[in-house]
């Protein structure tokens, strides 16, 4: 048996393709994309400028160290490292320090390094309070303690802060450690 097909043809629509999907709106994953971007964008531009500006007197100190040079009297390198402490360090802990007090403050806070300020603090007191100009040597070897206490002690790390902050509070308190 032979199947005959009809003679006239049988009444169907034509295919209607699909346009093909556009690119707006946005599938939520690509929303999700542009935000997690977003929020990882603002997050680095905002710690970057947080870094930039609590670096901003370090670097200003240490410009400033550089433009007076060796020449610089003793004292002109002692008020640039009370302004930069001054900057980083609670007013109420470095304000009312002096002699030998400060010199132990400035190696602290720069730790276990060497040279350190209190082997200096003949020459150091020398320069600050008598009328006599300080020889060259002792002129660099300033110079050379201020740059090394700017660059490893500013800005201070947090356990250095509160270290001082609870030496500062049990010396307040009448409890000297």
């Amino acid at each position: 048996m032979t199947a005959s097909l009809p003679s006239t043809p049988i009444p169907l629509e034509d295919i209607q393709l699909v346009d093909t999907p556009g690119w707006w709106p946005l599938a939520w994953g690509w929303w999700l994309l542009f935000a997690v971007s977003v929020i990882v964008i603002s997050l680095t531009i905002f710690w970057y400028l947080k870094h930039k500006k609590h670096g901003q007197a370090k670097r200003e100190a240490l410009k400033r160290l550089a433009e007076i040079g060796n020449n610089a009297e003793i004292a002109a390198i002692n008020t640039l490292l009370r302004q930069a402490a001054l900057s980083y360090f609670p007013r109420d802990l470095v304000a009312g320090l002096s002699g030998a007090e400060w010199l132990s403050f400035l190696d602290e806070t720069q730790g276990n390094k060497t040279p350190s300020f209190s082997d200096a603090a003949p020459s150091w007191q020398k320069g600050l309070f008598s009328g006599q100009a300080s020889s060259p040597d002792e002129l660099g070897h300033a110079n050379t303690l201020a740059r090394n206490w700017l660059t490893q002690a500013l800005p201070p790390k947090s356990k250095t802060l509160r270290k001082l902050a609870l030496k500062h509070a049990s010396v307040r308190d009448g409890n000297h450690v």
